[in-house]
């Protein structure tokens, strides 16, 4: 229903400038909560946080009724702004921010004697209270609250009533003065505490898990909405640097009569960015189909053959650069998986290591078997890994050698991708690295079990 109701909003298509007027979602909403509240109250004024309504029920009591004294209990709470502060009563919150703005007094909550006695004079504008006093959860006396309304009716005073922590379903009630058949004057409410999604009540039942269980999911949708974001806006950049390219190159050999070479190093050069392009969109597509759990068959695959065909090829790219790339061992060891995924995340972790450590440097490739896993590692003797990237480098995109990384060809999806697939193979991809004396990969893999 949320997510239907926000689509609705969306395909409204209302206006996003500064309203000088009501606009009409203010507007429905305005209307819907007058129909949950006493027909005592006509009117809604939209404001930004709790506080803030408390302050324009301070400006309002002041306005309707002409009188200068606002009147709170002494364990109230209202906020943090200076005028929300003269309200409270509890020195904890305003004792370092003085002095307070005058004309603020204060009750012992419960005491209908002192309530009386302060409105006797009838210059208080309004009286504002919480149901369940904020600093501590306390519960009103029977009957208080009642004769504190039928108190402020009799001397003209205002009855307000801080709904801001416990209205909207807080106390298993719309709004908390509905227990006790209340008729406030005016109604202070906020949408949700810090910031939160769904109010949760503090009851510790059925209905706050509930609203914790969805507070959570929407948390981690929010979190899956910028990484989706970030994710297309980085994509669409690596995307058009080759496209800008091709362009550049294909424009230039369009404006004069060029030689059959000029002719064709214009295509060998766009061929090799059309090329880049394909790379990342294939790469772009393997990453999406990982992320959202798109999986093929599986069966029993034997690493060593991958680990062998990967060392040969990897030995051919070392050699082009003047890397050595060894194979210290290579033990038996079957997982369940598909191999061609699990060559391609093994391959990404060689390429990536000859592409990162200098002429002359070595790369060692390992299989071993070790507490009932397959322990693929890819050592090299490269610069090493800042400690204070080793969280960003499995995420898309990113490069730590940016300028090199172009020259070469990268995108900054090989490691995303190595380690979206092993985790879809129900392992690990862990890297220990020392600034300036390498790095070391290593795959952690559940062994299958042994054929029967």
């Amino acid at each position: 229903r949320i997510r239907a109701a926000l689509v609705e909003a969306l395909e409204l298509e209302t206006p996003g400038s500064v309203a000088l007027g009501v606009s009409l979602l203010p507007g429905l909403l305005a209307e819907e909560l007058l129909r949950r509240t006493p027909q005592r109250l006509t009117r809604v004024l939209f404001t930004s946080s709790g506080t803030e309504a408390n302050e324009a029920a301070f400006k309002l009591g002041r306005a309707a009724t002409g009188r200068s004294r606002v009147l709170s209990t002494e364990q109230g709470f209202h906020g943090l702004t200076l005028g929300s502060l003269s309200a409270a009563g509890d020195r904890h919150f305003t004792e370092r921010f003085g002095p307070l703005l005058p004309g603020f007094d204060q009750v012992s909550f419960g005491d209908l004697d002192a309530l009386e006695a302060a409105l006797r004079r009838e210059d208080v504008a309004l009286f504002i209270v919480e149901p369940v006093q904020g600093h501590g959860v306390y519960l009103p006396p029977p009957g208080y609250l009642t004769q504190a309304q039928e108190i402020c009716r009799r001397y003209g005073t205002l009855f307000a009533v801080d709904e801001v922590q416990t209205g909207f379903g807080r106390t298993g009630k719309m709004f908390a003065f509905e227990h006790w058949g209340l008729e406030p004057d005016l109604v202070t409410v906020a949408k949700s505490l810090s910031g939160g999604y769904v109010p949760v009540r503090g009851t510790a039942d059925e209905l706050d898990r509930l609203a914790e269980t969805l507070n959570g999911m929407l948390v981690r949708l929010e979190s899956t909405m910028v990484q989706l974001r970030r994710f297309t806006a980085d994509a669409a950049h690596e995307l058009r640097t080759p496209l800008t390219v091709l362009k550049g190159g294909i424009e230039v050999a369009l404006r004069a009569e060029r030689s059959g070479d000029e002719y064709r190093s214009v295509l060998a050069s766009s061929l090799e960015e059309v090329e880049r392009v394909s790379r990342l969109a294939e790469d772009l597509l393997l990453l999406s189909r990982l992320t959202a759990g798109v999986e093929g068959e599986r069966t029993r695959v034997d690493l060593e053959p991958i680990v062998l065909e990967v060392f040969d090829l990897g030995s051919r790219l070392a050699r082009e650069t003047g890397v050595s790339l060894r194979l210290a061992g290579a033990e038996p060891a079957a997982v369940i998986g598909q191999p061609r995924s699990l060559w391609r995340a093994l391959m990404n972790l060689v390429d990536n290591a000859v592409k990162y450590t200098p002429a002359g440097g070595k790369v060692e490739l390992t299989l071993t078997r070790r507490d009932g896993r397959a322990e693929l590692s890819v050592q090299d003797t490269g610069p090493g890994i800042d400690p204070a990237q080793l969280g960003r480098i499995f995420q898309p995109f990113v490069r730590l050698d940016d300028a090199r990384a172009r020259v070469q060809g990268g995108a900054g999806l090989g490691l995303a991708i190595a380690r979206s697939i092993v985790v879809a193979h129900g392992g690990v991809l862990d890297v220990e690295s020392t600034p300036g004396a390498g790095s070391r990969f290593i795959i952690r893999l559940p062994l299958a079990p042994e054929p029967a």
